[in-house]
């Protein structure tokens, strides 16, 4: 098997650490929101473990500078872009549901009330449709950070999974002076 240079490897292993960096601030996010709202689609979880998998290629990349790992590296990135792309939507569409029902819990007229452990709205059906169980009304700002956070951390994730593919393309491209591996 041919090597890829030093440098580039270097330079696909620092992309994929940053990413790996994103990939955990979002799983913890995705922990987080299935602990506070007892929400099972677990989303940011399934973005945030695919996006480290690239991040722990690129470790690899490094380690062996073998032209098969930055090709991998270049595979898996494609799919954590296809994923990140899909939980970027999803994310949206939650965070259109935390601004809701945070404007109407702190509205001057209350439409959501405490009630004995958890929060009601006068619109149930629209409100339990998303399956979220706010114990406070007060949550709902919490749970809009959470949400634009995890937004931010999953185009963030993206971003520097799009840098790692570009650089696992040109480690895949780029060949090891051989004066210097021998």
């Amino acid at each position: 098997m041919t090597l890829t240079s030093r440098n580039s490897a270097q330079w696909v292993c620092g992309m994929g650490l940053l990413q790996l960096l994103f990939a955990t601030g979002l799983a913890v996010c995705g922990f987080i929101v299935l602990g506070l709202f007892n929400e099972l689609s677990c989303v940011g979880i399934w973005c945030g473990f695919p996006m480290m998998v690239p991040g722990i290629i690129s470790i690899i990349v490094l380690g062996t500078r073998k032209r098969f790992w930055s090709i991998l590296a270049i595979i898996t990135d494609l799919i954590v872009l296809a994923v990140s792309a899909y939980h970027m939507y999803v994310v949206y569409m939650e965070t259109i549901y935390w601004e809701k029902y945070r404007k109407l819990a702190e509205s001057t007229t209350r439409v959501c009330y405490d009630r004995f452990d958890q929060c009601a709205c006068d619109d149930n059906a629209d409100y339990l449709a998303y399956g979220y169980r706010v114990q406070f009304c007060n949550q709902f700002r919490i749970g809009e950070e959470i949400f634009w956070t995890m937004m931010g951390l999953t185009i963030g994730g993206a971003l520097f999974s799009l840098l790692g593919l570009f650089m696992a393309i040109w480690a895949s491209c780029t060949k090891a002076d051989e004066k210097a591996v021998a």
